[in-house]
């Protein structure tokens, strides 16, 4: 993409902020430039005013531009501030536009992208492409106008100091312009080493239980440290070529300053000029150097923020997830529009990105208010038949009803909305006890249906009591001494892994779905808590359409139909007894695997 539509992008990311962002900065830069040359025509007059010994005009230079230049330095300060206003809320719109962004993204983007990946675009980056809209554009409007504007009036005092600060200010423009490209390059290989350091960073804090039980501190400490000197060796190399550009500036500008100095003063003792006009040039030159300084300046400069920019537009050109899937032809999905089932998939195959074919052909119903279990071996496709329910991914080919309609041409949102899901880990945010209940009913329509006419973020304590009650939760929360308002601490690390599950299961109890997704819900979980959280599922399945993924098939045994899944079919299917009577059965033969197990320990 090139340069100039990335920076327009970036603006156009401020929205309504950017009028009154325009207003303080031009009115800033026209105001900055005012007053430089209304201080150099003050210095002009002073000492014009001096070497002729006149008093009068002394105190009118004094008192006329002295107040002119104080005046303007009040405006010039409420345009900054207006200014810094706009440019904080046009960095508040970026961080909402890029997280709405990453909020919206396929489930698969996630799972092929490292997270700390994009906590980098949601932090560095967007950190890094500020200056293109706040230092870069603030510093080159202030000091153009206050160039133009001492061009203009350098010109009026003598033509030939003018041509002198026109040819050294192009000079300093074309050296900048040799460092825009290699400057640009390092810059995005800066922010992408400080992405993949942000991932090493995040793995590592996620994971410290590990790192120290499997003593791995020095290990990571080592590959964390290779990292970020990786990152310093690219930021170096950055602020080498920005150092010897400084120079180059700063010598080009120094050079200036003593040529005009020199040659303001020759002309002053040979009488072609008055001292005022010398020292007034001599003033306003350091703003006209300045503004050739900062066109190329600004060429390189802008390259590190449009760097940053470019890797969060990565981010915003990703597609989203669809609001509906497209619905497929009558050919392609060989189906009627509605099913009799609540739960219906017909001939449905798919298979990740890159992957191996998971699900086959698969067929099956659910009708409403049946509790049918999952079982087979690891990689069967048991997890993927979950996440195809909930719109994760779209099914290559057949078709999924939900409610008796195509889940292809439903809102997805709407089709969640009718979902319960409670993972094997569970996920708490961080927050109360209470905080965490309440979000299942805060991200769903039919809460808000129900509730229209309350603040769906006010307490209610009976219902969530009850949540809680019903998910065998209630008592340990009551144990706590600040029962739910108690912090369960970064995804739930101050409570036990049964606690954080029941937290879960009333959390989907507040929810009051139709429909409940259980993925292996008991699996990590001691035989106390099991007993527990298994209690909470079985009365938290009443009335619902339920399935349940199972690893322990001891926790099934009451399931209405048992789906037996081995790579990507339904192989066997029947309830708990009847599966067991099959002759070499699969089913048969993990129970017996499981039985065995549980008898050896």
């Amino acid at each position: 993409m090139m340069k100039r539509s990335t920076l327009v992008r970036l603006y156009r990311l401020g929205g309504n902020a950017l009028p009154a962002y325009f207003v303080a900065l031009l009115g800033g830069g026209l105001l900055y430039g005012i007053m430089q040359v209304a201080m150099a025509m003050l210095l002009k007059d002073l000492f014009d005013a001096i070497a002729a010994q006149q008093m009068p005009a002394l105190l009118e230079a004094t008192v006329v531009l002295g107040g002119a230049v104080l005046a303007l330095l009040v405006a010039y300060t409420g345009s900054m501030y207006l200014f810094g206003l706009q440019s904080a809320l046009i960095t508040g719109k970026i961080r909402k536009r890029v997280f709405d962004s990453v909020s919206r993204l396929p489930i698969g983007y996630f799972k092929d992208e490292h997270s700390g990946d994009l906590i980098s675009r949601l932090t560095n980056d967007i950190s890094g492409a500020e200056p293109a809209y706040i230092d870069i554009p603030m510093n080159l409007i202030g000091n153009v106008f206050a160039g133009l504007m001492g061009l203009v009036y350098i010109y009026t005092l003598d033509p030939r100091l003018f041509i002198y600060a026109v040819v050294v200010g192009l000079l300093s423009v074309g050296v900048n312009y040799v460092f825009v490209k290699p400057l640009r390059v390092i810059s995005r290989q800066v922010q992408k080493r400080l992405a993949v350091l942000t991932e090493e960073l995040t793995d590592i804090l996620a994971g410290m239980m590990i790192v120290k039980s499997f003593n791995l501190v020095s290990v990571l400490t080592e590959k964390f440290l290779r990292r970020n000197r990786h990152a310093y060796q690219a930021s170096m190399e950055r602020v080498d070529r920005q150092a010897w550009l400084n120079v180059v500036n700063d010598g080009l500008f120094f050079l200036s300053l003593m040529g005009i100095l020199i040659y303001a003063s020759y002309l002053s003792m040979v009488g072609a000029i008055t001292m005022g006009v010398a020292v007034g040039a001599i003033q306003i030159l350091g703003q006209v150097g300045g503004m050739f300084r900062l066109l190329g300046a600004f060429i390189t400069d802008l390259q590190s923020a449009l760097a940053a920019a470019d890797r969060i537009f990565e981010v915003l050109d990703q597609e989203a997830e669809p609001e509906t899937y497209p619905v497929p032809s009558q050919e392609s999905s060989g189906d009627k529009d509605v099913s009799p089932a609540y739960i219906d998939f017909h001939n449905v195959s798919f298979a990740y990105e890159g992957g191996n074919q998971v699900l086959r052909d698969l067929s099956f119903q659910v009708a409403e208010g049946e509790r049918v279990a999952l079982v087979g071996p690891s990689g069967g496709g048991k997890s993927t038949i979950l996440k195809l329910i909930l719109g994760f991914y779209e099914p290559d080919t057949g078709i999924i009803h939900v409610a008796g309609r195509p889940l292809a041409g439903q809102p997805l949102e709407e089709l969640r909305d009718k979902m319960a899901f409670v993972p094997q880990e569970p996920y708490l945010f961080a927050g109360t006890i209470t905080e965490n209940l309440r979000y299942g009913r805060q991200g769903g329509l039919c809460f808000q249906d129900r509730r229209s006419q309350s603040d769906p973020t006010e307490s209610d304590g009976e219902e969530l009591a009850a949540a809680a009650a019903a998910a065998n939760a209630l008592e340990f929360i009551e144990e706590q001494e600040d029962g739910f308002d108690t912090t369960v601490g970064e995804r739930g690390a101050h409570l036990s892994g049964g606690q954080r599950q029941r937290i879960a299961i009333a959390r989907a109890v507040v929810r009051d779905a139709p429909v409940l997704l259980l993925d292996e819900a008991t699996s990590a979980l001691d035989s106390e808590s099991e007993q527990l959280v298994q209690e909470a599922l079985d009365r938290l399945m009443i009335g619902r359409t339920s399935l349940v993924i199972a690893h322990r098939l001891s926790t099934i045994h009451e399931a209405d139909r048992i789906l037996v899944i081995d790579d990507g079919r339904v192989v066997e299917e029947g309830r708990h007894e009847d599966l067991l009577q099959i002759e070499d059965g699969l089913y048969r033969r993990l129970h017996e695997e499981q039985f065995k197990s549980a008898t050896a320990s």
